[in-house]
């Protein structure tokens, strides 16, 4: 077991298969997995749970052998688009930043990732969903596309 110091805890679903670069020329493994995570609290007035903001995207970035392991669950069907992932690790010292096919710039929070799990408490949740609603994409853990009118709810 070891212990991690100044590390940060993030969760949320995988929004994209993990892009994946193998080591070449000197430099290591390295892949990148976009997470995306939603704030939500409940309401006190009306018991209601809220959503507090947009999807914020996280960038996990893993190196070396990590990144040969996501590499691998990737190919292997492990990993699949929505999966919700707990990730451990370090905040990097500068956000991601790209920009986009019109030209606008884009930014994401950037994490180095040290640890990675899937949330079974999420997968348990929408499971017990499917079975409540007779099928369907669960899309939070409580609701279904079909309970939604076909809407994401993250």
């Amino acid at each position: 077991m070891s212990a991690l110091t100044g590390g940060i805890v993030v969760s949320g679903n995988l929004a994209a298969p993990p892009a994946c670069f193998p080591a070449r020329d000197g430099m290591p493994a390295m892949s990148d997995m976009r997470l995306l995570t939603r704030r939500r609290r409940r309401d006190p007035a009306t018991g209601e749970w809220v959503t507090l903001d947009e999807p914020a995207l996280t960038i996990v970035r893993c190196y070396r052998s990590m990144a040969d392991t996501v590499a691998r669950l990737a190919e292997s069907g492990g990993l699949p688009v929505g999966a919700p992932l707990i990730v451990v690790g370090a905040v990097a010292d500068s956000p991601e930043l790209w920009f986009r096919d019109d030209g606008a710039a884009q930014a994401a929070n950037l994490m180095i990732g040290e640890r990675i799990g899937l949330d079974l408490i999420a997968m348990r949740r929408r499971e017990d969903a499917r079975a409540r609603t007779g099928g369907g994409t669960v899309t939070d853990g409580t609701r279904t596309e079909e309970d939604t009118g076909g809407r994401t709810v993250a």
